[in-house]
């Protein structure tokens, strides 16, 4: 579904717009959760018998954390390029803090944007069934598109074990 707003075909961009969910949601099984808590419990008795205790304290937290994680549902976010930036749901990136782009294609589509912002280098947005080739079009004009660019290492690692 597209919107054309008047002022954007003045200035000779249409907006993109689509939906997505946040991550793709991949149903745990009860051996997952018992798999996770053994491997957080065995590794925070591990430490315990270093003399680690905050370390100990840390692992329960992150395996809590994971567990509660694994059962959280994605939510639909609205995505949309306009002539200003680039907004994913509540979230606008505009154009003057994004240097480059790339568009992964495959399994789990993603259009992935450099920032200049130092606490969030790379951002990665998945983009469902908006063809690629519109994407870059419509970026190229404005931000440097770079090949290079790949997703991030911890976030496919986090695809992997299913998060």
């Amino acid at each position: 579904m597209q919107i054309i707003f008047c002022c954007d075909i003045i200035f000779g961009m249409e907006p993109i717009i689509w939906q997505a969910y946040e991550f793709e949601h991949n149903e745990k099984t009860p051996d997952w959760f018992w798999i996770v808590g053994i491997i957080g419990g065995t590794l925070a008795v591990v430490a315990v018998v270093f003399n680690s205790i905050l370390f100990a304290v840390l692992i329960v937290m992150g395996t809590i954390s994971m567990i509660l994680f694994g059962n959280k549902e994605p939510y639909l976010l609205d995505c949309e390029i306009n002539k200003k930036g680039v907004r994913v749901h509540k979230t606008f990136y505009p154009y003057s803090n994004l240097d480059e782009f790339n568009v992964t294609e495959g399994y789990s589509p993603k259009l992935i944007l450099k920032s200049s912002k130092t606490f969030m280098p790379l951002i990665t947005i998945p983009i469902a069934d908006v063809p690629a080739d519109e994407i870059i079009d419509t970026l190229s004009g404005v931000i440097k598109y770079e090949e290079e660019l790949r997703e991030p290492f911890a976030h496919i690692i986090m695809d992997y074990l299913g998060f």
